[in-house]
């Protein structure tokens, strides 16, 4: 499997992917905004103060099998963290005009929406999370 995974270890950044397979992107990951801080374990990000990575530029793996070369089968999206007490987009990845893939928190506890949008027509999906820690 081919992956681009983020340690988020400190308050300044910026984050650089760990790859395997090759990664998926090269991008970094760059605290915008301020207030950030690290706890040892978590980064917390504040009001008003976002990751950003730009266009990831996301580039999968081709092979001469063409099996092997297609859209991916899935793709994870994930998120641990707080969740906001409104709808924030927590992940997204999305090509205008084209795709969206993205998470975000909602406005009643214990909820998170996921928005799949194809060639304009979106679909949101609204789900109770499971292991919520107050």
């Amino acid at each position: 499997m081919t992956v681009s995974q983020y340690d988020f270890d400190n308050a300044a950044g910026p984050f650089s992917p760990n790859q395997t397979d090759g990664g998926v992107t090269t991008n970094d990951f760059a605290i915008v905004g301020s207030g950030a801080s690290f706890d040892g374990t978590y980064l917390n990000v504040p009001v008003g103060t976002s990751l950003d990575a730009g266009a990831l530029g996301i580039a999968l793996p081709t092979d001469t099998d063409p099996a092997l070369t297609q859209t991916r089968e899935s793709i994870t999206l994930e998120y641990i963290g707080i969740l906001p007490a409104s709808e924030t987009p927590l992940v997204s990845l999305y090509r205008y005009n084209q795709a969206r893939f993205a998470l975000f928190s909602h406005w009643d506890a214990g909820r998170m929406r996921m928005q799949l949008e194809r060639d304009g027509t979106t679909v949101q999906l609204s789900v109770y999370t499971v292991g919520i820690r107050n």
